[in-house]
């Protein structure tokens, strides 16, 4: 039987992503034009990012 991915295994990603790129909360929302709260929000677990969302910050973060 196949795990389960984390509850919050996506916002762990982001934050990690983040400290990789030098870059802030505060940072990726001028660049998205994302609330740093919705961010926050998405990388504690509490909201879940739709598609478009998801694209924006991963862009900003020159993810692969």
């Amino acid at each position: 039987m196949q795990k389960l991915p984390g509850k919050n295994e996506l916002g762990d990603l982001l934050k990690q992503w983040r400290g990789v790129r030098g870059r802030s909360q505060l940072d990726i929302s001028a660049d998205t034009g994302i609330s740093q709260r919705q961010i926050s929000f998405i990388e504690s677990g509490r909201s879940v990012p739709n598609r478009s969302t998801l694209m924006g910050i991963a862009q900003a973060l020159e993810i692969p």
